[in-house]
């Protein structure tokens, strides 16, 4: 049949982003939002965590440093055997001689440790495999203890954690804001990298590690872009008790698209059913036999999704075959054609139901290698784009989603997933409910964003070498992103502002070239509120000429405003710029410095976004386009935009 259903149904899947934002999710019913009752309970609970406190003893140390040696042996081995040695990758790890050195408990090592467990969670190809995410593990482990063991105040230093992270989960209970879910995020990292209290840390990841990123793909959509009618003409190639068959088929019928109920994985299942008609010519010995074949066909095949595997499930068929035989006849017209043609009449007749019983099974067996063959390739491609964008980039970097999950209904194809990491939070409550049916539904909670940003940006430096080249930044983003960030648009009358700024500024101070090195922890804040976007940018560093300022807050604020079918991102005001770690709700002011300082840095920063070297004034994200196969589907529609307690909602449909 050589049906194009399975690769419009691979095509869709790359459009919806099934390689990261894969997030597909359908979460009613599933969380109950955190009461304040529990808030209270879990706020309790922390302020009498003192008796968890256990020192770190000489055991511990010991015993985490010999996990990560061995884990260093295991890697080296491993390398040894699969990378001849593994010279490129020790110079890239900085490796040098790791396993001696630890063996010997010295702190003076640390930073070089420090270093290689830094090297082990950049996003380099190779860094998933199992091997070296042992080790980073492990030395992490052995890091936090030995960095912390035989200090003297180490008791009263937990102390003042747990007193402060009870204090930070009241004020977050009432007022949720980045930088109280950062503060509440290093106290647990503190936590539970000594491992001081397993059951406190779980017990606020509990109330504060639920789903923050969930899309939902409606079942309609996803048949309107699978499903479709077959009509299609092909070759008759077989052999039936001994009898060549050649002839000319057309295929007709319909492939049909459904969403299987399923909690732990999503499923999908496609179908077909049709009759293949075919007119053919039969040869066996002296006799050749002309014949008209019917046969009526179902045939389905399921796939089913889990962070895992794609797991592409074997394809049923039933086939029933009837054929109408025109003529039996001498291939030669010789002395005795006559009476082969009516032996060999007479021998069809008596096989035909035998010979259409083998025609059925035949046609079986092609139409189940078919569906096989056309969805092995897709699928794989669709799960090496999974793995290469989302699932790989997390894994090297350690912060892969403590919880992903696939699943399905019979209206919704979706996926839930936690993004945060032992020292981050996730959501508090259950998402924004959603009125309505829509083709194709995001709702993203702000930990989300801020935590894979994260994973992305810390300690990266954006940079123009020399004037006008445009920022460059020096970490390779994930493809989807790339895609992404291509896709949107600064509208053209923009474009045309800026380039008059660029004219009557006469070259200041685009002649000067500029570098962004964002925090290594919490490089960017996001929140969803007020039907805006609020970014902050943590910066380590801004060089902008000969001017450097380390240690700046640049504070954005993005409108959300739909339009013509897409999205608008209205910039309010101008970029404003603050101190790291200042908080406006102490009620302290700034410095005589820090105002000077502010005033010059608010200056470059802005000129800079005039120019197009900073935050637009306009973006727009448009229509989700279709295309190849699926560009008969239509256009996704902007339906909903809404960003508000922390929540980011956006829903669209087919026209």
């Amino acid at each position: 049949m050589n049906d194009p259903i399975f690769a419009r149904a691979i095509v869709l899947g790359q459009h919806m982003g099934l390689s990261l934002t894969c997030i597909l999710w359908a979460c009613a019913g599933h969380v109950t939002q955190t009461t304040l009752a529990q808030e209270l309970d879990l706020v309790e609970r922390v302020r009498t965590s003192n008796d968890d406190y256990r020192p770190i003893t000489a055991e511990q140390v010991s015993t985490a440093r010999q996990a990560a040696l061995e884990n260093a042996n295991d890697l080296q081995q491993w390398l040894t055997t699969n990378h001849d040695g593994g010279t490129k990758w020790k110079q890239y790890l900085h490796w040098e001689n790791l396993p001696e050195e630890l063996k010997t408990a010295s702190k003076s090592n640390l930073a070089k440790l420090s270093l290689v467990y830094r090297q082990l969670n950049t996003d380099e190809p190779g860094l998933e495999r199992a091997p070296f995410r042992r080790l980073a593990k492990s030395l992490r482990r052995y890091i936090d203890l030995a960095s912390a063991s035989g200090k003297p105040d180490l008791e009263n230093q937990y102390t003042k954690v747990t007193q402060a992270l009870a204090r930070d989960l009241s004020t977050y209970a009432q007022h949720p804001t980045p930088r109280l879910e950062h503060l509440i995020g290093r106290r647990l990292g503190f936590i539970h990298g000594l491992g001081f209290s397993p059951e406190l840390h779980t017990a606020v990841r509990d109330q504060h590690g639920l789903p923050n990123a969930i899309i939902d793909v409606s079942a309609q959509f996803l048949s309107a872009a699978m499903s479709g009618e077959i009509d299609e003409v092909g070759d008759v190639r077989d052999t039936i008790l001994g009898t060549a068959i050649r002839g000319k088929s057309q295929t007709k019928g319909s492939v049909k698209l459904q969403l299987i109920p399923a909690t732990d994985r999503a499923i999908i299942e496609v179908s077909s059913l049709g009759e293949i008609v075919s007119e053919n010519f039969g040869y066996n010995g002296p006799i050749v036999i002309r014949s008209t074949g019917f046969t009526d066909f179902t045939a389905s095949k399921r796939v089913e999704f889990t962070d895992r595997a794609f797991r592409i499930m074997p394809s049923l068929a039933d086939a029933t075959t009837r054929t109408k035989i025109h003529s039996v006849r001498a291939r030669n017209n010789g002395l005795f054609s006559g009476f082969i043609s009516r032996i060999g009449g007479q021998r069809v007749q008596e096989s035909k139901r035998r010979a259409e019983a083998i025609a059925s099974q035949h046609a079986e067996r092609d139409i189940r290698v078919e569906f096989d063959e056309e969805l092995t390739e897709e699928i794989k491609g669709l799960r090496r784009q999974y793995r290469d964008d989302f699932r790989y980039p997390l894994l090297r970097t350690g912060a892969f989603p403590e919880h992903i999950r696939f699943s399905s209904t019979t209206d919704v194809a979706s996926i839930e997933v936690v993004q945060a990491k032992n020292d981050e939070l996730a959501a508090s409550g259950p998402p924004p409910p959603i009125d309505g049916n829509y083709d194709l539904s995001a709702r993203i909670q702000q930990t989300a964003a801020s935590n894979y940003v994260a994973t992305i940006l810390s300690g990266a430096t954006l940079s123009e070498s020399s004037a006008g080249d445009g920022g460059q930044l020096d970490r390779k983003l994930p493809q989807w992103l790339d895609d992404l960030l291509e896709e949107l648009e600064i509208p053209d009358d923009e474009q045309d502002k800026e380039a008059d700024a660029d004219a009557a500024t006469s070259g200041e101070p685009s002649d000067r070239p500029w570098s962004i090195t964002f925090r290594r922890t919490r490089p960017v804040s996001v929140e969803f509120a007020d039907g805006q976007i609020k970014l902050a940018v943590h910066t380590a560093r801004i060089v902008s000429g000969g001017d450097r300022f380390d240690g700046w807050d640049l504070i954005v604020k993005y409108k959300l405003n739909p339009k013509n079918g897409g999205l608008f991102l209205l910039r309010s005001g101008d970029v404003d710029v603050l101190p790291t770690n200042f908080d406006p709700a102490t009620g302290r002011g700034l410095s005589t410095r820090q105002v000077g300082l502010r005033s010059n840095l608010i200056k470059v920063i802005n000129d800079l976004t005039d120019q197009g070297d900073g935050f637009p004034k306009t973006l727009e994200m448009p229509m989700i386009e279709l295309t190849g196969e699926l560009a008969d589907v239509g256009m996704l529609v902007l339906h909903e935009s809404d960003s508000e307690n922390g929540w980011l909602t956006l829903t669209w449909n087919l026209p």
